[in-house]
Protein backbone atom coordinates (compact mmCIF):
# COMPACT_ATOMS: atom_id res chain seq x y z
CA UNK A 1 0.00 0.00 0.00
CA UNK A 2 2.87 2.37 0.81
CA UNK A 3 4.50 1.65 -2.56
CA UNK A 4 1.19 2.36 -4.28
CA UNK A 5 0.83 5.73 -2.55
CA UNK A 6 4.45 6.77 -3.19
CA UNK A 7 4.19 5.82 -6.86
CA UNK A 8 0.97 7.81 -7.30
CA UNK A 9 2.47 10.84 -5.51
CA UNK A 10 5.46 10.76 -7.87
CA UNK A 11 3.16 10.60 -10.89
CA UNK A 12 1.09 13.50 -9.55
CA UNK A 13 4.22 15.67 -9.12
CA UNK A 14 5.24 15.01 -12.74
CA UNK A 15 1.74 15.84 -13.98
CA UNK A 16 1.66 19.09 -11.99
CA UNK A 17 5.03 20.11 -13.41
CA UNK A 18 3.86 19.50 -16.98
CA UNK A 19 0.62 21.39 -16.33
CA UNK A 20 2.44 24.42 -14.94
CA UNK A 21 4.86 24.46 -17.88
CA UNK A 22 2.11 24.11 -20.47
CA UNK A 23 -0.18 26.81 -19.04
CA UNK A 24 2.75 29.18 -18.61
CA UNK A 25 3.88 28.79 -22.24
CA UNK A 26 0.32 29.03 -23.59
CA UNK A 27 -0.40 32.25 -21.67
CA UNK A 28 2.82 33.89 -22.86
CA UNK A 29 2.15 32.79 -26.45
CA UNK A 30 -1.22 34.57 -26.52
CA UNK A 31 -1.29 37.87 -28.40
CA UNK A 32 -1.62 41.08 -26.44
CA UNK A 33 0.15 42.82 -23.60
CA UNK A 34 -1.34 42.58 -20.07
CA UNK A 35 0.12 45.93 -19.06
CA UNK A 36 -1.40 47.75 -22.07
CA UNK A 37 -4.76 46.05 -21.44
CA UNK A 38 -4.71 47.14 -17.80
CA UNK A 39 -3.57 50.75 -18.36
CA UNK A 40 -5.81 51.33 -21.39
CA UNK A 41 -5.23 53.21 -24.66
CA UNK A 42 -4.27 56.46 -22.90
CA UNK A 43 -1.19 54.95 -21.23
CA UNK A 44 2.16 56.56 -22.01
CA UNK A 45 5.26 54.52 -22.98
CA UNK A 46 6.87 55.43 -19.66
CA UNK A 47 3.90 54.06 -17.72
CA UNK A 48 3.90 50.84 -19.75
CA UNK A 49 7.62 50.42 -19.20
CA UNK A 50 7.28 51.07 -15.45
CA UNK A 51 4.51 48.48 -14.94
CA UNK A 52 6.24 45.97 -17.22
CA UNK A 53 9.35 46.14 -15.05
CA UNK A 54 7.35 46.15 -11.81
CA UNK A 55 5.58 42.86 -12.68
CA UNK A 56 8.73 41.32 -14.15
CA UNK A 57 7.41 41.00 -17.71
CA UNK A 58 10.64 42.47 -19.07
CA UNK A 59 12.61 39.37 -18.03
CA UNK A 60 13.17 36.27 -20.20
CA UNK A 61 10.29 33.77 -20.22
CA UNK A 62 12.26 31.00 -18.51
CA UNK A 63 13.33 33.39 -15.75
CA UNK A 64 9.69 34.36 -15.20
CA UNK A 65 8.72 30.68 -15.04
CA UNK A 66 11.48 29.92 -12.55
CA UNK A 67 10.44 32.81 -10.30
CA UNK A 68 6.80 31.72 -10.45
CA UNK A 69 7.59 28.11 -9.47
CA UNK A 70 9.96 29.27 -6.73
CA UNK A 71 7.26 31.59 -5.41
CA UNK A 72 4.75 28.72 -5.30
CA UNK A 73 7.13 26.65 -3.16
CA UNK A 74 7.41 29.60 -0.75
CA UNK A 75 3.65 30.21 -0.64
CA UNK A 76 3.85 33.33 -2.82
CA UNK A 77 1.41 33.15 -5.73
CA UNK A 78 2.34 36.56 -7.12
CA UNK A 79 0.25 39.65 -7.75
CA UNK A 80 -2.65 40.11 -10.14
CA UNK A 81 -2.28 43.00 -12.54
CA UNK A 82 -6.01 43.15 -13.34
CA UNK A 83 -7.30 42.89 -9.75
CA UNK A 84 -4.28 44.68 -8.18
CA UNK A 85 -4.26 42.16 -5.33
CA UNK A 86 -2.13 39.24 -4.23
CA UNK A 87 -3.41 36.12 -5.99
CA UNK A 88 -3.33 33.91 -2.86
CA UNK A 89 -5.97 35.79 -0.81
CA UNK A 90 -7.95 36.52 -3.98
CA UNK A 91 -8.09 32.82 -4.85
CA UNK A 92 -8.95 31.87 -1.26
CA UNK A 93 -11.98 34.18 -1.34
CA UNK A 94 -13.30 32.59 -4.53
CA UNK A 95 -12.63 28.93 -3.64
CA UNK A 96 -15.35 28.87 -0.98
CA UNK A 97 -17.91 30.17 -3.46
CA UNK A 98 -16.97 27.57 -6.06
CA UNK A 99 -17.02 24.75 -3.48
CA UNK A 100 -20.52 25.77 -2.41
CA UNK A 101 -21.63 24.84 -5.94
CA UNK A 102 -19.36 21.93 -6.88
CA UNK A 103 -19.48 20.00 -3.59
CA UNK A 104 -23.30 19.68 -3.40
CA UNK A 105 -23.38 18.91 -7.14
CA UNK A 106 -20.83 16.10 -6.69
CA UNK A 107 -22.63 14.59 -3.68
CA UNK A 108 -26.01 14.70 -5.43
CA UNK A 109 -24.55 13.23 -8.63
CA UNK A 110 -22.88 10.32 -6.80
CA UNK A 111 -25.79 9.42 -4.50
CA UNK A 112 -28.62 9.73 -7.03
CA UNK A 113 -26.52 8.26 -9.85
CA UNK A 114 -25.69 5.11 -7.89
CA UNK A 115 -29.26 4.70 -6.60
CA UNK A 116 -30.78 5.12 -10.07
CA UNK A 117 -28.16 2.82 -11.60
CA UNK A 118 -28.90 0.06 -9.07
CA UNK A 119 -32.65 0.44 -9.63
CA UNK A 120 -32.16 0.20 -13.40
CA UNK A 121 -29.94 -2.90 -13.07
CA UNK A 122 -32.28 -4.68 -10.65
CA UNK A 123 -35.22 -3.98 -12.98
CA UNK A 124 -33.29 -4.86 -16.14
CA UNK A 125 -35.58 -4.99 -19.18
CA UNK A 126 -38.54 -3.50 -17.31
CA UNK A 127 -40.20 -0.11 -17.56
CA UNK A 128 -38.11 1.42 -14.75
CA UNK A 129 -34.90 0.41 -16.52
CA UNK A 130 -36.07 1.93 -19.82
CA UNK A 131 -37.12 5.22 -18.22
CA UNK A 132 -33.93 5.63 -16.15
CA UNK A 133 -31.66 4.68 -19.07
CA UNK A 134 -33.44 7.10 -21.41
CA UNK A 135 -33.18 9.95 -18.90
CA UNK A 136 -29.49 9.17 -18.33
CA UNK A 137 -28.82 9.28 -22.07
CA UNK A 138 -30.59 12.64 -22.29
CA UNK A 139 -28.62 13.95 -19.31
CA UNK A 140 -25.34 13.07 -20.98
CA UNK A 141 -26.33 14.43 -24.38
CA UNK A 142 -27.82 17.85 -23.64
CA UNK A 143 -25.45 20.84 -23.21
CA UNK A 144 -25.50 22.14 -19.64
CA UNK A 145 -25.68 25.80 -20.73
CA UNK A 146 -28.87 25.02 -22.68
CA UNK A 147 -30.43 23.35 -19.62
CA UNK A 148 -29.32 26.30 -17.52
CA UNK A 149 -30.96 28.82 -19.84
CA UNK A 150 -34.20 26.79 -19.91
CA UNK A 151 -34.30 26.66 -16.11
CA UNK A 152 -33.78 30.41 -15.89
CA UNK A 153 -36.63 30.96 -18.38
CA UNK A 154 -39.13 28.61 -16.72
CA UNK A 155 -38.31 28.71 -13.02
CA UNK A 156 -37.29 32.38 -12.81
CA UNK A 157 -38.87 34.41 -15.59
CA UNK A 158 -42.10 32.40 -16.04
CA UNK A 159 -42.87 30.85 -12.64
CA UNK A 160 -40.96 33.35 -10.45
CA UNK A 161 -39.96 30.53 -8.09
CA UNK A 162 -36.21 31.16 -8.03
CA UNK A 163 -33.91 34.19 -8.48
CA UNK A 164 -32.56 34.65 -12.00
CA UNK A 165 -28.90 34.81 -11.02
CA UNK A 166 -26.42 35.97 -8.41
CA UNK A 167 -24.88 34.56 -5.25
CA UNK A 168 -25.69 35.14 -1.59
CA UNK A 169 -23.56 33.54 1.17
CA UNK A 170 -25.56 31.14 3.32
CA UNK A 171 -24.24 32.91 6.41
CA UNK A 172 -25.83 36.16 5.21
CA UNK A 173 -29.25 34.87 4.14
CA UNK A 174 -29.65 31.08 4.27
CA UNK A 175 -33.00 30.86 2.47
CA UNK A 176 -32.03 33.22 -0.35
CA UNK A 177 -28.62 31.55 -0.65
CA UNK A 178 -30.24 28.11 -1.08
CA UNK A 179 -32.65 29.45 -3.69
CA UNK A 180 -29.78 30.92 -5.71
CA UNK A 181 -27.83 27.65 -5.53
CA UNK A 182 -30.64 25.31 -6.66
CA UNK A 183 -30.34 25.91 -10.41
CA UNK A 184 -26.52 26.01 -10.73
CA UNK A 185 -26.10 22.92 -8.52
CA UNK A 186 -28.71 20.95 -10.47
CA UNK A 187 -27.30 21.94 -13.85
CA UNK A 188 -23.75 21.11 -12.77
CA UNK A 189 -24.80 17.75 -11.30
CA UNK A 190 -26.90 16.68 -14.30
CA UNK A 191 -24.13 15.35 -16.55
CA UNK A 192 -22.12 13.50 -13.85
CA UNK A 193 -25.32 12.04 -12.38
CA UNK A 194 -26.25 10.61 -15.77
CA UNK A 195 -22.74 9.15 -16.15
CA UNK A 196 -22.86 7.57 -12.68
CA UNK A 197 -26.27 6.07 -13.49
CA UNK A 198 -25.05 4.48 -16.71
CA UNK A 199 -21.80 3.23 -15.18
CA UNK A 200 -23.51 1.79 -12.09
CA UNK A 201 -26.11 0.02 -14.23
CA UNK A 202 -23.45 -1.52 -16.49
CA UNK A 203 -21.25 -2.58 -13.58
CA UNK A 204 -24.15 -4.06 -11.65
CA UNK A 205 -25.41 -6.02 -14.67
CA UNK A 206 -21.94 -7.49 -15.17
CA UNK A 207 -21.45 -8.36 -11.49
CA UNK A 208 -24.89 -9.94 -11.04
CA UNK A 209 -24.01 -12.51 -13.73
CA UNK A 210 -21.03 -13.80 -11.73
CA UNK A 211 -21.06 -17.24 -10.10
CA UNK A 212 -20.66 -15.94 -6.54
CA UNK A 213 -23.87 -13.92 -6.88
CA UNK A 214 -25.74 -17.05 -8.01
CA UNK A 215 -24.21 -18.91 -5.06
CA UNK A 216 -25.33 -16.21 -2.63
CA UNK A 217 -28.87 -16.40 -3.97
CA UNK A 218 -28.87 -20.20 -3.86
CA UNK A 219 -27.99 -20.03 -0.14
CA UNK A 220 -31.28 -18.23 0.44
CA UNK A 221 -29.91 -14.76 1.15
CA UNK A 222 -32.37 -11.92 0.78
CA UNK A 223 -32.17 -10.03 -2.52
CA UNK A 224 -31.37 -6.75 -0.73
CA UNK A 225 -28.43 -8.43 1.02
CA UNK A 226 -27.17 -9.87 -2.25
CA UNK A 227 -27.40 -6.51 -4.03
CA UNK A 228 -25.99 -4.29 -1.30
CA UNK A 229 -23.58 -6.65 0.42
CA UNK A 230 -22.13 -8.49 -2.58
CA UNK A 231 -23.00 -7.02 -5.98
CA UNK A 232 -22.69 -3.28 -5.27
CA UNK A 233 -19.40 -3.55 -3.39
CA UNK A 234 -17.77 -5.46 -6.24
CA UNK A 235 -19.20 -3.01 -8.79
CA UNK A 236 -17.60 -0.03 -7.03
CA UNK A 237 -14.23 -0.10 -8.83
CA UNK A 238 -15.41 1.45 -12.14
CA UNK A 239 -17.71 3.80 -10.18
CA UNK A 240 -14.81 5.04 -8.04
CA UNK A 241 -12.79 5.57 -11.24
CA UNK A 242 -15.59 7.72 -12.63
CA UNK A 243 -15.72 9.72 -9.38
CA UNK A 244 -12.10 10.75 -9.82
CA UNK A 245 -12.62 11.65 -13.46
CA UNK A 246 -15.81 13.62 -12.80
CA UNK A 247 -14.15 15.98 -10.32
CA UNK A 248 -12.12 17.63 -13.07
CA UNK A 249 -15.23 17.91 -15.24
CA UNK A 250 -17.19 19.49 -12.41
CA UNK A 251 -14.50 22.08 -11.73
CA UNK A 252 -14.26 22.82 -15.45
CA UNK A 253 -18.05 23.10 -15.67
CA UNK A 254 -18.10 25.79 -12.99
CA UNK A 255 -16.43 28.19 -15.44
CA UNK A 256 -19.56 28.11 -17.60
CA UNK A 257 -22.05 27.85 -14.73
CA UNK A 258 -20.54 30.80 -12.87
CA UNK A 259 -20.70 32.92 -16.01
CA UNK A 260 -24.32 31.92 -16.65
CA UNK A 261 -25.56 32.54 -13.11
CA UNK A 262 -23.15 35.40 -12.25
CA UNK A 263 -21.46 33.56 -9.38
CA UNK A 264 -18.22 35.18 -8.16
CA UNK A 265 -16.19 31.98 -7.95
CA UNK A 266 -12.89 30.68 -9.28
CA UNK A 267 -14.30 30.10 -12.78
CA UNK A 268 -15.56 33.65 -13.28
CA UNK A 269 -12.30 35.04 -11.89
CA UNK A 270 -10.29 32.95 -14.34
CA UNK A 271 -12.43 34.09 -17.28
CA UNK A 272 -11.82 37.72 -16.32
CA UNK A 273 -8.11 37.01 -15.99
CA UNK A 274 -7.94 35.33 -19.41
CA UNK A 275 -9.65 38.27 -21.11
CA UNK A 276 -7.18 40.65 -19.42
CA UNK A 277 -4.26 38.26 -20.03
CA UNK A 278 -3.54 38.31 -16.31
CA UNK A 279 -0.73 35.76 -16.24
CA UNK A 280 -0.52 35.17 -12.51
CA UNK A 281 -4.22 34.61 -11.89
CA UNK A 282 -4.61 32.16 -14.78
CA UNK A 283 -1.42 30.26 -13.95
CA UNK A 284 -2.16 30.02 -10.23
CA UNK A 285 -5.81 29.06 -10.80
CA UNK A 286 -4.93 26.30 -13.27
CA UNK A 287 -2.22 25.06 -10.90
CA UNK A 288 -4.72 25.01 -8.02
CA UNK A 289 -7.31 23.12 -10.07
CA UNK A 290 -4.68 20.63 -11.28
CA UNK A 291 -3.50 20.10 -7.70
CA UNK A 292 -7.06 19.47 -6.49
CA UNK A 293 -7.67 16.95 -9.29
CA UNK A 294 -4.33 15.25 -8.58
CA UNK A 295 -5.14 14.92 -4.87
CA UNK A 296 -8.61 13.58 -5.63
CA UNK A 297 -7.16 11.00 -8.04
CA UNK A 298 -4.63 10.01 -5.37
CA UNK A 299 -7.50 9.48 -2.92
CA UNK A 300 -9.29 7.39 -5.55
CA UNK A 301 -6.18 5.23 -6.06
CA UNK A 302 -5.84 4.71 -2.30
CA UNK A 303 -9.53 3.82 -2.13
CA UNK A 304 -8.91 1.19 -4.81
CA UNK A 305 -6.45 -0.51 -2.50
CA UNK A 306 -8.98 -0.76 0.31
CA UNK A 307 -11.87 -1.85 -1.91
CA UNK A 308 -9.93 -4.42 -3.94
CA UNK A 309 -7.04 -6.26 -2.18
CA UNK A 310 -5.76 -7.47 -5.57
CA UNK A 311 -4.60 -3.92 -6.37
CA UNK A 312 -2.51 -3.81 -3.17
CA UNK A 313 -0.96 -7.14 -4.09
CA UNK A 314 -0.01 -5.94 -7.57
CA UNK A 315 1.83 -2.92 -6.17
Amino acid sequence: MVRLILRRIGQSVVVLFLVTLMVFLVMHAMPGDPVSLYLGPTATPDQIQLYTKEFGFDQPVLVQYGKWITGLFHGNMGRSIAFQEDVGPLLAQRVGVTLSVTLPAFIIAVILGIILGVIAAVNHGKAADSVITSLANIGISVPIFWVGILLVYWLSLKMHWLPVQGYTPLSTDFELGIKKLIMPVFVLALGPMASFTRQTRSAMLEVTQQDYIRTARSKGLKENTVIRGHALRNALIPIITLMGMSIGGLIGGTVLIEQLYVIPGVGSMMMTAIMNKDYMVVQDTVFFIAAVVAVCNLIVDITYGFVDPRIRAEN
